[in-house]
This record gives C-alpha cells, structure tokens and sequence, in this order.
C-alpha cells in the first residue's frame, strides 16, 4: 500500500500490505498479501537424509484475502531464492514472468527442504486470496493506493517477511510491528526516513498547520497512528479472534 493509507475506515488489512499480484486482466486482479501471518501453521512432515527419520515442523501461514478458488489448492507456496530457481523447483507466478518470485507445490518445497537445498524459511505458504474488479489493482495505482515495488528491493522484502511467525496472544505487538518493517522494506528508504521525522504539532495552536493532510483534522493526531490503530483491531479480531486485544 501507499505510504498516505487509504485504508482507515475500510479494508484495513491493506494498510502497510505487501501484494504480490498474481493475476491481471482489463476488469480484475488477484493477488495475496504476504507480510499478514496467520495464528496457525502449517505442519508438514520431513524425512531426514541420512536416517530417514520423519520430523514434523511448522511453517507459519500467511493471510493472504478473504477469497479463495474454487478447484484450486488451499495453499500457495512462494519462495524467491536464487539457487532454487537454477534447480527448477517451480515456476514464475505467471507463464511471461521472469521475476525473482516462483510458485512451487507443497511436494516440490519438501524434497528441496529434505535434500538440504533449501531451509523451511526459505519458503511463504499463503492461504486465501485478494480480488480487485472495476479496473483492477492498476487503477488503484494509478490513484496513488499502492506503490509498485521495484523488483530490486524483492531480495530485501524476502528477508524481512522470512522473520516473520505464527499470530499468538503474546507476539500480536512484535507481530505489527514486522508487518510494517516489511511494508517499508519494499519502500525508499528515504521516504521512510522523512515519514518518521515529520513532526507532530502539540496541539492545536501556535504553529498548527490546519492543512496539514498528515493530521487529523483539527487535531495533532496522524492519520498514520489511526490507520496502525486500526490494523491492529483488525488482526486482533479477524485473525486472532481476541478483539480486546486491539484496543
């Protein structure tokens, strides 16, 4: 999403996104978000190379929208790393695609992790999709809702997204904020650093900037504070299911 969040009375699970688009036609997009980390996991079992002994661990899911596809599987594994892409573990989102993030299956990611060619980090399972009609997410673009990220910073994305956990009652404040150092990975850095030396007024006074689109109107209150004030409801209720928590 955009750095000015459009997202404070509605959709709030868009403030401070990541979208990695994986479909885009005239009338419609789909896409999933990729820094919301679910309150479950994923348990897949991993025999060891050497013994052969089954291990079980826990990928942590993703939210990825509140859509899904009918015929399709529940999960989308995702991974960016170079040295799978030459072993051909998967395929680029998209059959034109030669970007640095591919779709895998889960069977695929397994025998990577099994080998040794790959760490259960190095892979984002994303349950659920996102959808947007009406022009599609290129009109949201255009209208200055989202950013594009710049294939460049994907690398660094990655490895923000890839600290990330499973949602519970004890790490929903370290959960927002790696949801926000992710959204900002895939920003410029100097526009981050100007976001957060922008002062705040300490009321309404001497020196108060009525037009100040930063600001609550009338009032030395962020439009931002809101907007974070708001995902943290929003995880709290809809993916915690521990709405007293987002207050």
């Amino acid at each position: 999403s955009a750095e000015r969040s459009p997202f404070l009375l509605k959709n709030q699970e868009f403030h401070n996104s990541l979208i990695l688009v994986l479909s885009h036609e005239k009338d419609m997009t789909a896409g999933v978000i990729l820094n919301l980390s679910a309150s479950k996991g994923l348990d897949i079992s991993i025999a060891e190379n050497d013994s052969g002994k089954k291990r079980t661990i826990t990928i942590p899911l993703r939210y990825g929208g509140a859509y899904t596809v009918k015929g399709q599987t529940s999960y989308l594994w995702l991974h960016a790393k170079d040295s799978l892409r030459d072993a051909n573990v998967g395929a680029p989102i998209n059959d034109d695609d030669d970007g640095k993030i591919y779709k895998c299956s889960q069977e695929q990611a397994i025998q990577a992790i099994e080998i040794g060619v790959a760490a259960p980090t190095d892979f984002l399972v994303v349950t659920g999709i996102s959808c947007w009609t009406s022009g599609g997410m290129q009109t949201e673009v255009s209208e200055g809702l989202f950013e594009v990220v710049p294939t460049d910073y994907v690398d660094r994305v990655w490895s923000a997204l890839q600290t990330q956990e499973v949602l519970n009652h004890t790490n929903i404040m370290k959960h927002l904020a790696l949801i926000k150092e992710a959204w900002k990975a895939g920003g410029n850095s100097e526009d981050n650093q100007n976001e957060t030396n922008i002062p705040v007024t300490d009321g309404i006074g001497e020196g108060f900037d009525e037009d100040d689109e930063s600001l609550v109107h009338n009032s030395d209150v962020k439009v931002s504070k809101l907007s974070d004030d708001a995902l943290r409801s929003w995880v709290a209720t809809f993916l915690l299911g521990a709405p007293t928590l987002g207050a």
